[in-house]
């Protein structure tokens, strides 16, 4: 790992969302990024009384972060960009104390980048698929996020 990679992964793991959450950051190189959530609990449930799996939000927001982590490190750490479209398949309750979301560039172009990740439960099991697309560069992302904001008014 770079140091330029050691220092990203630092300042990533800073942002409240992941400390509210409860995700770090463990690798993000060459187009792919890995971020767990180590500790799951009562916090990370969903609402079904009983059952003790991850809410499908939560899944979600761990996915979306290595995939934004994988796209970073290959467009470079201080390029700007916003997730313009998600699509998540839940495929099996995630159960057990720890979570692991493997991401990774599909594609990028100078507008337009890719992704995709899995997130796998402690023994390394499928629990969800994840596919998004990012808007690139701040004027694009900004637009994306503005017009966004405008049609919702």
């Amino acid at each position: 790992m770079t140091t330029e990679e050691s220092k990203a992964i630092e300042h990533m793991n800073s942002f409240p969302v992941y400390q509210l959450v409860g995700m770090r950051v463990t690798e993000m190189s060459g187009g792919r990024a890995e971020v767990v959530l180590d500790d799951i609990g009562e916090r990370h449930f969903g609402g079904m009384e009983g059952h003790k799996a991850v809410h499908g939000g939560i899944i979600a927001t761990l996915g979306d972060a290595a995939m934004s982590r994988a796209l970073a490190s290959s467009i470079g750490f201080d390029q700007p960009f916003a997730t313009i479209s998600l699509s998540v398949e839940y495929l099996r309750p995630l159960v057990g104390d720890r979570a692991a979301a493997h991401g990774r560039t599909i594609r990028h172009g100078r507008r337009l980048a890719f992704a995709e990740a899995r997130v796998c439960d402690s023994e390394g099991r499928d629990c969800a698929v994840l596919h998004a697309a990012f808007a690139l560069g701040l004027e694009s992302a900004t637009r994306t996020v503005q017009g966004a904001a405008d049609e919702a008014e």
